[in-house]
């Protein structure tokens, strides 16, 4: 399967188209909400954790000042699942303030490493948030997951 001609996707060359296309659009500053959500997704789809929390948070910023919450959700739910293996409690939270809040696709759903009914606990408490504590807390766990991610390439 795949796409055009029936060719897998390189996740290298994908990757780097990707890096590629962030830094022109920072160069040129020049970044869409539509395309950070797009770029949010491809990062998703690579496991490039980094790389979704990041272009995740940047959309998050620009999707907010527009009122786009549908597409915020899905934003929130790529979060989570960059979370799920390093920050397990919060993406369960986010996905909780997600699915209440705004929208709840099962296929985005990552699996997260605790046990079920905690996980049901940790979604509930994020259901309890109103959208503006939503998007605050998953914006504050992603930049603190970043920060502990440049931690670990520091030499």
């Amino acid at each position: 399967m795949g796409g055009v001609g029936g060719r897998q996707p390189d996740p290298g060359q994908s990757r780097a188209s990707l890096s590629e296309s962030s830094e022109l659009s920072t160069a040129l500053g020049y970044q869409n909400d539509l395309g950070l959500l797009w770029a949010t997704g491809i990062a998703y789809r690579l496991n490039d954790q980094a790389a979704t929390l990041e272009l995740g948070r940047r959309a998050i910023r620009g999707l907010r000042w527009g009122g786009d919450r549908l597409r915020m959700g899905l934003v929130l739910h790529m979060i989570a699942g960059a979370l799920a293996t390093t920050r397990p409690a919060s993406a369960a939270i986010i996905q909780g303030a997600a699915e209440a809040n705004v929208i709840a696709p099962p296929s985005m759903n990552a699996p997260i490493a605790l046990d079920d009914e905690r996980v049901q606990e940790l979604r509930a408490r994020g259901a309890d948030m109103d959208w503006d504590q939503a998007v605050a807390y998953t914006v504050t766990q992603t930049t603190q997951a970043l920060n502990d991610l440049g931690s670990e390439r520091q030499p």
